[in-house]
């Protein structure tokens, strides 16, 4: 069996004697190896927003738990026969001169004890977002250790084109690489930096994508076979979670909304992702939440979601009225509300005055409650937006 994990799992012998002689065995059972795990798979977890197109870059990176467990291969034209010599390589002992004899042969591409590749690792990605494409190179050195790793073709279960495009099926492809340079001196890392490319035109769909990391081939076949590839491997994946395409959004919260006593509220949102800086354009709907009740004791009313709200246009609406694009009145309502706009740079103001403003009225800036797009300060909503001082 295949230890899960760091700790090895023993390989045990037993022995017994049959037969009319009776000899007595002191130790029955011995222990003759140990399997354990030959490589570590990790990957970096980022966050990309889906208004913000763009090139981003995450690392999947499979590292070896001992100096020979990425391994390369030779040429079935070497030999590597002379006894007692200890052979780094992926077919480690092998003989050509041996298997060239008459009658030694035992078929395949290159006879006894030649393996049919080096190592192979694969990186398997799923549920990668709509409209979203990966890449990854189509070659990789460890400038430390001098391993290096190549990409292969379709043949070793690649989804993958000669230019290191990954070809997504339901949002699912495989990356395979093939240890063509190896250091049995030093432990390596195969550090594969995968490009995550989207526009805005479509969109990317939301999601969290993950990848697994596992050698390659992987087979059930677990007998000798004249036939199947040496070396190959249980399918013993290990997962991560890669990336994350998020809404952008804006969260808005007005404390002081009433349409009671005798005073109405205004509230205007506007879509300031039009700009002289070179802001990518952003747009979507806003979505109102209501928090309080309405005149007599009644509940507060229930969410609505406004029409699309364009870059530098702006939700324009009163309590007691509605407004555009598409927000119905909510009379009678006192309380405070918060706003969900798929969108960035989202701003609110409202403005509370008596029925025509002739007495009384007080406007103030809605505050923003995520946490800052630059990094200056978090919030409690999960988004990422612009939030400005006043």
């Amino acid at each position: 069996g295949v230890s899960s994990t760091l700790i090895p799992t023993a390989i045990n012998m037993f022995i017994s004697i049959s037969g009319t002689g009776s000899l007595a065995l002191t130790n029955p059972q011995l222990t003759v190896a140990y399997v354990q795990l030959g490589m570590k798979f990790s990957a970096s977890t980022k966050t990309y927003n889906q208004c913000e197109p763009g090139t981003y870059t995450f690392n999947a990176t499979l590292t070896e738990l001992f100096g020979t467990a990425f391994r390369h291969n030779i040429d079935k034209t070497v030999s590597q026969g002379t006894p007692g010599t200890i052979y780094n390589t992926e077919s480690m002992f092998y003989s050509r001169n041996l298997n060239n004899q008459s009658g030694l042969s035992l078929g395949g591409d290159g006879g006894a004890g030649w393996a049919t590749q080096g190592t192979q690792l694969i990186l398997r990605f799923a549920n990668v977002p709509a409209n979203v494409t990966l890449a990854v190179p189509t070659s990789y050195t460890n400038t430390g250790s001098g391993d290096v790793a190549t990409l292969k073709d379709a043949a070793s279960g690649s989804t993958t084109n000669s230019s290191g495009a990954v070809t997504l099926t339901g949002g699912a492809g495989a990356a395979v690489y093939e240890i063509t340079a190896s250091n049995p001196g030093a432990i390596s890392s195969i550090v594969i930096g995968v490009s995550v490319t989207y526009t805005a035109n479509p969109l990317p769909g939301l999601g969290t994508a993950t990848v697994t990391g596992n050698y390659n081939p992987t087979t059930t076949v677990f007998t000798a076979s004249y036939t199947a590839p040496v070396p190959r491997f249980v399918d013993n994946p290990q997962s991560a979670t890669t990336f994350t395409i998020s809404s952008c959004r804006t969260n808005l919260l007005f404390p002081f909304v009433t349409n009671q006593a005798g005073f109405d509220t205004g509230i205007v949102i506007s879509n300031t992702s039009s700009d002289p800086f070179g802001t990518v354009p952003q747009r979507g709907p806003c979505t109102l939440y209501y928090y309080g009740g309405t005149a007599g004791g009644g509940a507060a009313p229930g969410s609505q979601t406004s029409g699309t709200i364009t870059e530098g246009q702006q939700l324009v609406m009163t309590v007691s009225n509605g407004g555009t694009p598409g927000v119905s009145a909510t009379p009678g309502f006192q309380g405070y509300v918060i706003a969900t706009c798929n969108f960035q740079y989202a701003h609110g103001y409202a403005f509370v005055s008596d029925l025509g403003a002739s007495r009384v009225a007080e406007g103030y800036l809605a505050l923003v409650m995520d946490s800052d797009m630059f990094g200056t300060r978090t919030g409690r909503t999960g988004a990422k937006s612009e939030t400005l001082d006043n």
